[in-house]
């Protein structure tokens, strides 16, 4: 008869399989923070590590210990210069600076460089901030307990906002003024024509057809249909204003009776919006002649719309506000005339 194990004897087993199960927890951190630290140091010295202990265990691994250790420093270093550039970045403009507006600073206009990096709206990031905001999740409470330790950087919400509304206040006024000298790069443009449109007249030929419409126009869909393939843009713009922009440099056609065309009220074919009459007056100022619109119906505009080379859409709230334009030619002198 064989004697019953005793507790001690049940025991030994099971405390040996914890404590390998131990060890082999031990063991996997180890090698993790090995792995970790060595790629830290660099990911092409990590693999020329790995290969070399693929043909030699010893010197490789050897290799990859000394080069977590080169990992464990830079990331000792980082952890140090962390801190200490959070505190040199909270540090006040100082008097005669410029603010984000691109204008005089006032005297009480001191907004902290801490202040800055977090607001990215303004673009003004300084070089401080952005080493003291490289570095890794691990560090952003420490450097968050020095930013709030720091007195100047407690700047409103509002604050920020006003200083970036301003900025773009100025920018809104610098292209006004650009526009109402009518020099945008090019001389003798209109200055609402952008680079799109003006590529978009040049390519079209004689007899291809422009459509500018309204906001309520379902331009891109019908847009992806014609010949450019995409939707061009004049937001904010009325349909007269930009009819002027685009006459001013495309000719109408002089080889059909009505070069130009308006969408037909629905159930009123003879009723002239205000929209339309203005669009008519900009016609016949650009072509220094009457010019009168042909009168097409709404689904049949749509369809011709789909068929022309490019539609441009405007913010014309008011609705009819949908023509299409058939570009003419610009003959040299001694051209044949008929």
């Amino acid at each position: 008869m064989h004697e019953p194990a005793t507790p001690m004897q049940i025991q030994r087993p099971v405390q040996r399989a914890l404590a390998l199960a131990r060890l082999s927890t031990a063991v996997d951190a180890l090698s993790s923070a090995i792995a970790g630290f060595a790629l830290l140091a660099g990911a092409r010295a990590f693999m020329f590590i790995a290969l070399l202990g693929w043909r030699e265990p010893v010197l490789g691994g050897a290799g990859l210990v000394l080069l977590a250790l080169v990992g464990w420093l830079r990331w000792q270093c980082g952890a140090t210069a962390a801190p200490r550039a959070a505190a040199d970045a909270c540090v006040p403009k100082q008097r005669g600076s410029r603010p984000v507006d691109g204008t005089a600073a006032a005297p009480h206009d001191r907004l902290p460089r801490c202040a800055e990096a977090r607001n990215v709206a303004c673009y003004n990031r300084s070089s401080h901030c952005d080493s003291a905001l490289r570095f890794g999740t691990q560090h952003r409470r420490r450097r968050a307990s020095v930013v709030r330790s720091c007195p100047t950087a407690r700047v409103s919400r509002s604050r920020i906002r006003s200083l970036c509304a301003t900025r773009t206040q100025t920018a809104n006024r610098r292209s006004e003024s650009i526009g109402q000298q009518g020099d945008t790069v090019l001389k003798n443009l209109d200055p609402l024509l952008n680079a799109d449109i003006l590529h978009a007249l040049r390519s079209m030929g004689h007899g291809d057809e422009l459509v500018i419409c309204d906001a309520n126009f379902p331009a891109d869909s019908v847009a992806r249909q014609t010949v450019l393939g995409k939707l061009l843009h004049l937001d904010g713009v009325s349909s007269p204003r930009a009819i002027r922009a685009v006459l001013s440099v495309m000719p109408l056609d002089t080889f059909i009776e009505r070069p130009a065309s308006r969408m037909q009220v629905v159930g009123e074919p003879d009723t002239i919006p205000a929209v339309q009459r203005e669009a008519q007056a900009e016609v016949n100022a650009a072509e220094g002649r009457e010019v009168p619109f042909a009168s097409v119906e709404r689904f049949a505009f749509y369809e011709r719309a789909r068929k022309a080379y490019c539609v441009i859409a405007t913010g014309e709230e008011r609705g009819y506000g949908c023509f299409v334009f058939t570009k003419g030619v610009l003959l040299a002198p001694d051209a044949p005339r008929s």
